[in-house]
């Protein structure tokens, strides 16, 4: 048969048990110093559908937004500080009613993503004309153009001994002829340095020394020369 002791023991020992911790429950309870509801714990962050704000910062792994994301509004010198620990920041400008950012030392306002480069415009008109530049240096002379015809000769009567019209060289480095009259002519050569030209007679007509006229050099004489039948 089970004994009366071995019941009432456990039980008496629950019983002590409960009746200490509700005890000490009433005695620990501190009853709120102001009337409801000022004196309540702040509400954390819950699932409820009413507003909530929080003072300190609140680091989280990721964000869902179903609404709109709103900045908190500010304008100079409102602004918080700039600084390394603000790198960063993102904020709405009320002011200029633009967005600006926290790049470590200085608020900058925030241009979003450069777009892409646009096709080349059409080219501008024609500027005016400068001024002339200076005049370059002469060039080099061209080829000798061809022989041009032949001049006209004047017309001397017959003289005696059938001799006719004259002409005359100059002697130089080079034959140089002029003084010429109808029949004679001056004949031009080919001469690698400038012109060479001598005195010559018309077809029918033979050339003849006729006189000469001295320099003090014979190099520089001046022969004359006549056509003659």
């Amino acid at each position: 048969m089970l004994s009366l002791k071995k019941i009432f023991n456990p039980t008496i020992l629950g019983l002590t048990f409960g009746i200490s911790l509700m005890a000490y429950t009433v005695f620990a309870y501190t009853s709120p110093a102001q009337a409801p509801p000022a004196g309540n714990a702040a509400e954390p962050v819950n699932v409820g559908a009413n507003p909530q704000a929080k003072q300190g910062g609140l680091w989280v792994d990721s964000v869902v937004v179903n609404g709109g994301i709103k900045l908190g509004g500010f304008s100079p010198p409102q602004r918080p500080p700039c600084d390394t620990n603000t790198r960063g920041t993102f904020i709405f400008d009320t002011t200029a009613n633009r967005p600006y950012t926290c790049n470590g030392s200085s608020w900058n306002e925030y241009t979003g993503p450069k777009g892409d480069k646009g096709g080349t415009g059409s080219s501008g008109g024609a500027g005016p004309r400068g001024p002339q530049g200076p005049q370059g240096p002469q060039g080099s002379g061209g080829p000798q153009g061809p022989q041009g015809p032949q001049g006209p000769t004047t017309d001397i009567p017959p003289t005696l001994n059938n001799w006719y019209g004259i002409c005359m060289e100059r002697r130089t480095n080079q034959h140089v002829c002029y003084g010429a009259r109808w029949p004679a002519y001056c004949q031009t050569m080919p001469y690698t340095v400038g012109i060479e030209s001598k005195c010559a007679c018309q077809d029918g007509f033979s050339k003849v020394t006729t006189g000469i006229n001295h320099d003090p050099s014979s190099i520089y004489s001046n022969p004359y020369y006549s056509c003659a039948k």
